[in-house]
């Protein structure tokens, strides 16, 4: 199974849940926080990131390096802990519960885990471990393969992209996180004040209200570039100011499938047509991005 067998944008666009063999997986809405936290928590890093390296035995970071998403985060809690553990699984229910919405009164709906007794957290790697999702008379049942391709949707339909969360270096998520917190950034009051007052919608309409965190993502980021466009062009186009970089034409794709770390790096194209790269001549440099 692939994404692109039974993923539909049309369907994100307008709130409407995917469908993963009849099972639905409905979007989180945009005031629905504590879903959006674990949306985080479950799906939103990298493997890598559950790696620690100077208390980590050896075979639990092979463990890790070779084994699925899946298993490396409930191996990465494991470590921490029984308690965490138990803790992680006890999310992922709650998570399929809430996305699924699973009706418990309901003998026909269920979210069954298997093979979750931990004795030895090591034992992960070769444990069996799924999930079995029961709506109805669908059923889905999760092992680490489909587990990767649901982390994938259930991103995906909420606005994230994998190319966003992949490829973490600990030495630039320092950067990345020095950078962060010396820049003034919108609090996400900011971001629904900002888009009410550009867009014209009641924050009190039902409407708004169940906006998903995809439509708020896009609807703002369009209205962001329409603004940008309107008020940097005319000054382009009289000449009274000269911009370095290209004003994109409102209309144009947003790209949100940056890399991790794209905002820090720079590539050699982009650099060779630099006031710095001109100033000390041609010369080649490494697109570290794709090393």
């Amino acid at each position: 199974m692939e994404l692109k067998d039974f993923y539909s944008e049309y369907k994100d666009i307008i709130g409407e849940p995917q469908s993963i063999e009849g099972v639905p997986f409905y979007p989180i809405k945009l005031f629905e926080k504590e879903k959006a936290d674990i949306l985080n928590t479950l799906f939103g890093r990298d493997k890598m990131e559950f790696v620690d390296k100077t208390n980590m035995p050896f075979d639990g970071i092979k463990g890790i390096y070779k084994n699925s998403y899946l298993k490396a985060m409930l191996y990465g809690y494991s470590y921490r802990g029984v308690g965490d553990y138990y803790g992680i699984i006890e999310l992922i229910r709650k998570f399929f519960i809430d996305t699924c919405k699973i009706d418990n009164n309901n003998g026909d709906d269920i979210v069954i885990i298997g093979n979750m007794q931990l004795t030895n957290p090591l034992d992960i790697f070769n444990s069996p471990f799924y999930i079995i999702i029961k709506k109805g008379d669908k059923m889905l049942k999760i092992d680490e393969d489909i587990f990767d391709i649901v982390r994938e949707t259930v991103l995906k339909q909420n606005g994230v992209s994998l190319k966003s969360i992949e490829g973490y270096n600990a030495d630039m998520e320092k950067i990345k996180i020095e950078k962060y917190n010396s820049q003034k950034s919108m609090s996400f009051s900011d971001e629904i004040f900002a888009f009410i007052a550009i867009s014209g919608i009641d924050v009190n309409s039902k409407s708004f209200k169940d906006y998903t965190l995809y439509q708020f993502k896009y609807h703002f980021g369009y209205l962001q570039q329409y603004i940008d466009y309107k008020t940097l062009y005319p000054l382009q186009a009289s000449g009274m100011v000269k911009f370095q970089n290209k004003i994109k034409y409102y209309l144009e794709p947003l790209n949100f499938e940056k890399g991790r770390y794209d905002d820090l790096l720079i590539k050699s194209d982009d650099f060779a047509q630099s006031g710095i790269a001109k100033s000390v001549g041609a010369f080649e440099i490494p697109d570290l991005k794709n090393r």
